[in-house]
């Protein structure tokens, strides 16, 4: 009922509707799970910073692009402030601080 009221195709409990959507990024339909995702990040589009809830899922769910950082660094100043003899340093961009490929299969991951 709730999919119709947004003029979205009714699904039964096998994921399958009439209209495909959502679709994922090599065009197929997306199954049952795709779309209570969908769902969800249409309900927190506009919730939190720079859209964290959906980074935050995306991370959660293995949606995110290779390479996109996992974790957020303690910031520097922090770091020399505690004097624990750490150097800075961030996370990101190679394993295991970044995410693999996704399980969207993103074009240009390897």
């Amino acid at each position: 009922m709730s999919r119709e009221a947004a003029g979205l195709g009714a699904t039964n409990a096998n994921g399958t509707n009439a209209d495909g959507v959502p679709r994922r990024p090599d065009g197929s339909c997306g199954g049952l799970f795709e779309m209570l995702r969908w769902e969800k990040r249409m309900q927190v589009r506009l919730e939190g910073p720079f859209d964290a809830p959906w980074y935050f899922d995306a991370r959660s769910w293995g949606d995110l692009y290779q390479g996109t950082f996992l974790q957020l660094p303690v910031p520097c100043q922090q770091l020399l402030y505690v004097g624990n003899g750490e150097t800075c340093y961030t996370f990101g961009g190679s394993e295991p601080s970044s995410a693999l490929p996704s399980t969207y299969h993103w074009p240009g991951e390897g």
